[in-house]
């Protein structure tokens, strides 16, 4: 059975803690996901919707 879906806050953390420079290996051991899983969601999230997603709301309906 596969894990349960992350949260979006969880997502959200886990984008800053990658922005931060944090280690993979750290953020994937703090959120329990394969050290994979960080570039796969910045990949997701940042560079495909033009990093829509790490704007606040108020912004990306401006944008």
């Amino acid at each position: 059975m596969s894990a349960p879906r992350l949260s979006p806050d969880t997502k959200r953390a886990i984008l800053d803690a990658y922005l931060a420079g944090d280690k993979i290996a750290v953020i994937a051991s703090k959120f329990g996901v394969d050290p994979s899983y960080p570039r796969i969601l910045f990949r997701r999230h940042c560079i495909a919707e033009d990093t829509k997603f790490l704007k606040p709301k108020s912004e990306r309906a401006s944008a």
